[in-house]
């Protein structure tokens, strides 16, 4: 028997130190827990899969729970960065990480939990990338998804930022030798969610909306006040009270219908 692992454990774990971060890690350890106490079982006994894990801002923190984890991601060296740090934590005992793609991946296990977070608005066919999570989703399984409000302030901030803009140019690529601009196949955001689209996306794939929160609101358009202890604080606070369409981005926490 795994002993319970309290929220400043859990968050440990992570390189995310943004408090904005801090409250998308809490919001994660709660639909966890709950979901674990709901089915009278420890967070330790289930299995839980990060699609676009990136270096493991969530998936070490899950491994910290004692749970089986399994991450994957297309960057090999943020894998790799991931693993390592794993072995530093001693936790990669029950965590697997691999190079895989969210869109076409195929595990024979089905999982208790799985995890998208800030990869919807990135695909170019979020219906296929959540077809293929549901696929591999055990019945009444928890769906964790985070992304940010397409038309929030962070997003529309990006707008005006000029090598957000500049990069899109191709005639400027062309002259620094660079391949044409596609979308998604970069950093940028190729979709652009409301509460109302993301629903429909969710329903779609048999999702329901378990729990819905607002992430944080217009001081992370600052990189600085963002990471501010105090101001990036008071922003994600701030985001709770604000309607849905004011913040820059939301936390869903979903169940598989039936």
């Amino acid at each position: 028997m795994h002993d319970p692992v309290t929220f400043q454990q859990f968050i440990a774990a992570s390189p995310y130190t943004d408090p904005v971060d801090r409250k998308k890690l809490l919001f994660v350890y709660r639909a966890v827990e709950d979901f674990a106490a709901e089915r009278r079982v420890q967070a330790s006994s289930l299995s839980i899969l990060e699609v676009a894990c990136g270096v493991g801002g969530i998936t070490l923190p899950l491994a910290r729970l004692g749970a089986r984890v399994r991450a994957l991601d297309i960057d090999e060296r943020d894998v790799a960065a991931l693993l390592a740090r794993a072995r530093e934590l001693n936790l990669d005992r029950n965590l697997a990480a691999l190079v895989e793609d969210a869109y076409t991946f195929r595990h024979e296990a089905r999982y208790d939990v799985i995890i998208a977070s800030e990869v919807i608005e990135h695909v170019m066919d979020p219906d296929a990338l959540l077809a293929n999570v549901v696929r591999h989703l055990e019945p009444g399984g928890l769906v964790i998804v985070t992304t940010p409000n397409g038309y929030g302030p962070w997003e529309l901030s990006n707008y005006v930022r000029p090598r957000y803009v500049m990069r899109r140019w191709n005639w400027l690529r062309r002259l620094l030798g660079l391949p044409p601009y596609a979308a998604g196949t970069g950093p940028d955001h190729c979709q652009h969610f409301t509460r109302g689209s993301l629903k429909k996306l969710f329903d779609r794939h048999g999702l329901d909306v378990h729990r819905f929160m607002n992430s944080d609101f217009v001081l992370t358009i600052s990189k600085t006040m963002r990471g501010h202890p105090t101001l990036g604080e008071f922003d994600a606070d701030f985001a709770n009270i604000v309607p849905h369409w004011m913040a820059s981005g939301w936390y869903v926490a979903l169940r598989l219908r039936g």
